[in-house]
């Protein structure tokens, strides 16, 4: 690749980068994306092969199709008449395939006597807009240089949460594992992580902290037995601070006892726990020991909203030992259909007690029946006028 070919390149990368960081993504929207996709499979196949195959005369699979004496018009009356995957297993039939080192460039194409010359690039996509450059790990052999765009990357992005979620590990702390510098392989597993929601645990007892103390005038004392996030209780004590309530850290069961009797003045005491995995029956038997010794008045737990459904339910069920009465469901503002809420009311098996939205702390959180609650379900505004 030339030198101004590539500085226009990243010049692209850096252009559409800002953009493509404020982007996000929903489960729900991951799975509405998929099913259009899937509905539209042969019409989106037949529009890349018209454009980015026929319509391009150094793809290999050009050379492939003409050999085999297939025209474009040929290709989609057989994709609108039998169907895409037959159509696609008569070509495979007819020598219209490629196999891996033949697509590494590796081995030219041989067909029916006939050899083709190739070069791995003549595979490049000619409709993306190249973003940025990388090389594939190269587990068999020299790295192939992979060029593509911001735009695959978020389509990309939608089966790599859909697969998270349907696993149970969509909310769950993920890791990406780099090689000893320098290393070329694409930074694109880095770059699907920001498509997601908003991962990071919200600060959700401080949004109920301020609800109780700002706007229903009531004495509230936060707890906090999360010490095992990194800056979470450097976190929740600046949030007390703002909030003006007390805060304190424990650590053992028999110090969250003695820490809910100090602040027995209080009308609310909000325990702020860490989070823990569906699957991780151990870890949610040791936060059950510290439920035992104070026997709280209820137990909520924390939801995003923009999670399957499925997953949901599991997730419930994987708590039942801790007494779950209610839960809270986050991310209001990430669903592309507020109205799911409704669906979600209607599925879990335990009432709703608040409604979370946005990163902010003040005016995040609410009642499931609070009319601010109501007017984005229904994608209204309300005039809504509260007492002082």
């Amino acid at each position: 690749m030339s030198t101004l070919r590539e500085l226009r390149m990243y010049g692209r990368f850096m252009f559409g980068l800002p953009a493509f960081l404020r982007r996000r993504i929903t489960v729900e929207q991951a799975e509405a994306a998929l099913r259009l996709g899937l509905a539209e499979r042969e019409t989106n196949f037949l529009r890349l092969a018209r454009r980015g195959i026929y319509g391009n005369p150094r793809s290999p699979y050009r050379k492939l199709l003409e050999m085999a004496g297939c025209t474009y018009g040929d290709l989609e009356s057989s994709v609108r008449t039998k169907g895409l995957e037959p159509t696609l297993r008569a070509l495979r039939a007819e020598g219209v395939y490629v196999t891996f080192e033949e697509y590494k460039g590796r081995q030219p194409l041989v067909r029916g006597g006939q050899t083709f010359e190739i070069d791995p690039h003549d595979f490049d996509n000619p409709l993306a807009t190249r973003a940025y450059a990388g090389t594939t790990g190269g587990s068999t052999g020299a790295g192939t240089r992979v060029e593509t765009d911001l735009d695959n990357i978020y389509a990309l992005t939608q089966h790599v949460m859909i697969g998270r979620d349907v696993h149970g590990v969509l909310t769950l702390p993920g890791a990406v594992w780099k090689g000893t510098l320098p290393e070329g392989v694409s930074d694109e597993r880095h770059l699907k992580v920001f498509d997601f929601g908003d991962n990071p645990a919200d600060a959700n007892v401080a949004k109920l902290a301020a609800n109780y103390k700002l706007r229903e005038g009531k004495a509230v004392g936060l707890i906090t037995i999360d010490t095992y996030r990194i800056a979470a209780v450097d976190q929740l004590r600046t949030y007390a601070q703002i909030i003006d309530v007390p805060l304190q850290v424990v650590i053992t069961p028999n110090e969250l006892r003695g820490a809910v009797q100090s602040m027995g003045d209080r009308d609310y005491v909000l325990i702020d726990t860490a989070g823990r995995s569906q699957r991780d029956q151990e870890k949610i038997g040791e936060l059950a020991t510290f439920f035992d010794i104070i026997r709280p008045d209820e137990v909520h737990l924390v939801l995003a909203s923009t999670c399957g459904l499925g997953a949901l339910t599991q997730t419930i069920e994987s708590f039942q030992k801790l007494g779950i009465d209610r839960v809270i469901l986050t991310k209001l503002d990430e669903l592309y259909r507020p109205g799911r809420i409704v669906d979600l009311a209607k599925a879990l098996s335990r009432p709703i007690a608040w409604v979370t939205w946005g990163r902010g702390v003040l005016g995040t959180s609410s009642a499931p029946d609070d009319p601010r609650v109501v007017s984005r379900i229904l994608g209204t505004t309300l005039s809504v006028e509260t007492s002082a």
